[in-house]
């Protein structure tokens, strides 16, 4: 049934409980298994202005932790003997997301939902929305 698997993979959570979950399912059906990470430059300018350091250094950081995320599903997926393919893109992340089902033709997403604690529920929400809306396969969000 779901011969590609699109996950995106982030700092929360919910973004751990939703890779086990893919990778758990992608096992179940012998799926591609595709983790996407999203590097976000308006959370690049925004942490950079709140904290005085320089945008490149900023933006190189988030770059290097989303490999360390997408290294961890990779070692899990690895391990369950899943086949795996890891990207990280700039840009924003509803934006990246559906170009990327479309691209692959994924016939499922899955996201974690963000802790309780965001500051940024409202877009985080907004953009949700639109994921669920313009995505051309189904999308699971997991909590």
């Amino acid at each position: 049934m779901f011969g590609r698997i699109l996950l995106s993979v982030e700092a929360s959570e919910g973004s751990r409980r939703a890779a086990e979950l893919a990778v758990s399912l992608a096992e179940r059906e012998g799926a591609h298994l595709i983790a996407l990470n999203v590097v976000d430059p308006s959370v690049v300018d925004r942490l950079s202005r709140l904290t005085g350091r320089r945008h490149s250094e900023v933006e190189a950081e988030a770059e290097e932790d989303g490999w360390k995320y997408l290294y961890h599903v990779e070692g899990m997926a690895v391990e369950r003997e899943v086949r795996v393919s890891l990207r990280q893109e700039k840009g924003l992340p509803e934006d990246v997301l559906l170009r990327q089902a479309r691209e692959l033709k994924v016939d499922l997403m899955i996201l974690g939902l963000p802790g309780q604690r965001s500051g940024a529920r409202r877009l985080i929400g907004l953009s949700l929305e639109r994921v669920l809306y313009e995505s051309p396969c189904p999308v699971l969000v997991v909590r």
